[in-house]
């Protein structure tokens, strides 16, 4: 077991963080380390991501760039789906 463990931080260490895709490698570092990847997983209905994205547009007071519930939405259906991150352009 102490083996497998030394292994696996090994190999963790070896993941590649670029400045333009932050949470992409947090989303390898999460899938070598085997905790949950997608809002699936973690007991979240896909028919409640409207709802969801509609909340946080309204919450959010703050950020970057402009959005919309729509892209919320989308945002939340990509993790729904346990996909990656992908970089930001």
């Amino acid at each position: 077991m102490r083996q497998l463990c030394h292994w696996k931080c090994r190999n963790l260490l070896r993941l590649d963080c670029r400045a333009d895709d932050v949470a992409g490698s947090l989303w390898d570092l999460a899938k070598a380390s085997g905790v949950p990847t997608s809002l699936a997983d973690l007991g979240l209905r896909r028919d409640d991501l409207g709802e969801a994205a509609t909340r946080a547009a309204a919450e959010i007071r703050t950020n970057p760039r402009t959005f919309t519930a729509g892209d919320i939405e989308h945002l939340l259906l990509d993790a729904f789906d346990g996909n990656r991150p992908k970089p930001i352009l």
